[in-house]
């Protein structure tokens, strides 16, 4: 984004009665996202869904932004056994494929995946191959799904893609066809689901 642009108040506004935010900070060094500082009468209120609209932003080449405008935010909470549960595993991918595990939001909470982590059980019994589902933080919503995968593209390729925006890129653990699991894991290392 041109940070110059991206830095007015009055090219973001937030539903519900908040309007515009008391302060915009761009991020360095790519300037690609922004920072929404509001004032304590205009705080997020917990378990709220809200929509950020961004009007007359544009990039460093003068291209306005265009139709998708608009994202959806809130304070997230921390994530509870079976808040997320493991929806559909795809450890058989097609020829050239990737393997796939679709999670799916089932709580009224809305959740950081930045505070998630994939892993898989040894022989032996324990936890391995943990990862972090995203570095960043990625609001999971209620009744919502997301697809962790090592390749997206390759997914959408294969497969039917009901919202081509929900997907994570994740080095995945592996899912052996004859027998396997797929565990979820919140920020203090507690199982969230697990599936075998």
């Amino acid at each position: 984004m041109d940070s110059t642009k991206a830095s007015l108040v009055n090219g973001y506004s937030i539903s519900d009665g908040i309007g515009a935010p008391a302060q915009v900070i761009p991020v360095a060094p790519l300037f690609d996202r922004v920072t929404l500082k509001l004032t304590g009468a205009n705080a997020l209120a917990r378990n709220k869904i809200y929509t950020v609209t961004v009007t007359a932003i544009a990039d460093c080449a003068g291209n306005a932004v265009g139709s998708s405008n608009m994202a959806r935010v809130g304070l997230y909470e921390h994530i509870d056994s079976f808040n997320i549960v493991v929806n559909e595993i795809l450890f058989n991918p097609k020829s050239n494929g990737v393997d796939y595990v679709e999670f799916y939001n089932r709580s009224n909470k809305i959740l950081n995946l930045k505070n998630a982590y994939i892993a898989n059980r040894a022989t032996n019994g324990s936890i391995g191959s943990i990862t972090q589902l995203s570095a960043e933080d990625y609001l999971l919503f209620p009744q919502d799904f997301i697809v962790v995968t090592s390749d997206p593209s390759i997914v959408k390729r294969d497969y039917l893609a009901q919202n081509p925006d929900a997907f994570l890129t994740v080095s995945t653990p592996s899912f052996n066809d004859d027998a396997g699991n797929v565990i979820l894991l919140n920020e203090q290392g507690n199982i969230v689901d697990a599936v075998s």
